[in-house]
Order: C-alpha cells, then structure tokens, then sequence
C-alpha cells in the first residue's frame, strides 16, 4: 500500500508540474500560488473551488488541532466539573477543554496576530532547541540501560 500511494503522488506530482510548463510557456504567467494553478488550469471556477478548498482544509485542520488539544489537555489536567449540557459524563474534562480552547481561537480571530507570530516564532526556536536537547540528553542517558532491554 504505502509503495502504491508513493506512485500515485508521484504521477500527481508530475501531472502538475507537466501542466505549470505548459501554462508558462504559453506565456499564460507565471504559477506561483495553487490558486494560480487552479485558474489557469481551470479557470475561474476553479480559481472559486481551490480557494473554498483551501478555506475548508484550513477549518478541518483547527477542529482536528482543538480535538487532539482538549483530548491532550484532558489526560494531563483533568477537569471534574460536571458538563451541563448532558451527554456522557465520561466525556466532561473533554468537552470543558474544547470549550477552553475554541476561546483561544475566538482570540487568534479578534487579536493582531502579526506580533504574536512574530514573538511565537522566536520561542518557537528556543522551544526547538531545548526539546532537542532534552530528547538527546534522555536518549543517551539511557545508554547503560540497554542491558535491561
């Protein structure tokens, strides 16, 4: 299977790219967006139907983000207060912190993100590093426990 879905992206891949040095040596433009592709592929409903794609793509992956998120945060800090919209208790820390996180979002949507990005992505580096570094520390600090394997 995996040998099978490497073929198809492959031929998908080549596809696109035998299509873009079509339209450019045509003198159609330059394709530098997927968008761009979609247009001068298909035309301006395709211009409509790669941007609601991409629109769409783009909520799916924030809802599957909020899922793994409120499920993650449930495990490690559970909540115990009782959801008052019924259901199956089981599931209550779960929902609180779906709750908890779409405010979040409410917040990505009404604050200027630029300067946020731009703070989040210098901590995002030094996150990187000291993960890293604690991911080799503890691999290696393990090294003499191979005989207990």
């Amino acid at each position: 299977m995996l040998f099978i879905g490497a073929g198809m992206t492959s031929e998908m891949v080549w596809l696109v790219s035998c299509t873009c040095d079509k339209i450019e040596e045509s003198g159609e433009g330059t394709i530098v967006t997927y968008q761009d592709f979609s247009e001068r592929s298909l035309g301006r409903p395709g211009w409509w139907a790669s941007a609601v794609s991409s629109t769409l793509a783009l909520v799916g992956m924030i809802i599957g983000g909020l899922v793994l998120e409120a499920d993650n945060l449930n495990i490690i800090f559970p909540i115990h207060l009782q959801w008052p919209f019924g259901g199956d208790h089981s599931d209550d820390g779960r929902k609180w912190w779906a709750l908890l996180m779409s405010v979040t979002t409410l917040v990505y949507c009404l604050v200027e993100v630029g300067n946020l990005l731009h703070g989040s992505g210098r901590i995002g580096i030094v996150l990187t590093v000291l993960c890293m570094v604690l991911v080799y520390s503890g691999t290696f600090g393990q090294l003499g426990s191979l005989g207990d394997f």
